[in-house]
């Protein structure tokens, strides 16, 4: 499933696409997403989203790691310009929860990326260095990943969790 499968090595678009890749990083990003039918700008999930972000930036391998919990909000806040993450803290506030709430929903940056329009599925997006197939293997990424999402969402009630990208699904 490799697109260097597909592009022979002295190709002119196997060097613009390892140029690119040079420049960008991987292309193999893993997205864990995560679902809770009542919708996920809950205290618990927030927290735990917050753990797990730390966490797996944590991990051997992996590059970069975003989330609702650390992603750039841009908004305007008494006339400046402020770019800062939806919070530092989780939120238990019902009206701090409803700020993170309606600024997510809000942001087209967030919204439809890792935020599903209706707010119920969020997702973690997760670039793992560029290394061979065989090193993420070895490495077990995909499989940590998945261990500490169960770790931190343990608990909570009628959250789903999904690993999805194209890393893991070679690794599979």
């Amino acid at each position: 499933p490799s697109i260097e499968s597909r592009l022979p090595s002295a190709d002119d678009d196997r060097v613009f696409y390892d140029k690119i890749r040079k420049l960008f990083g991987n292309d193999d990003t893993l997205l864990l997403a995560i679902h809770r039918p009542g919708g996920v700008f809950e205290p618990s999930l927030l927290a735990a989203l917050l753990r797990i972000t730390s966490r797996v930036s944590e991990i051997d391998g992996v590059q970069r790691v975003v989330s609702l919990a650390n992603a750039p909000n841009i908004r305007s806040r008494e006339g400046e310009l402020e770019v800062a993450p939806l919070y530092d803290t989780p939120p238990t506030d019902p009206a701090e929860i409803e700020r993170v709430r309606r600024d997510a929903l809000g942001s087209p940056v967030f919204r439809g990326s890792l935020l599903g329009a209706d707010g119920k599925t969020t997702g973690i997006a997760i670039q793992p260095i560029d290394m061979p197939e065989m090193e993420f293997n070895r490495l077990g990424i995909d499989e940590t990943i998945q261990r500490i999402a169960r770790e931190e969402l343990d608990g909570l009630p009628d959250v789903q969790t999904w690993l999805v990208g194209s890393a893991h699904l070679k690794a599979e």
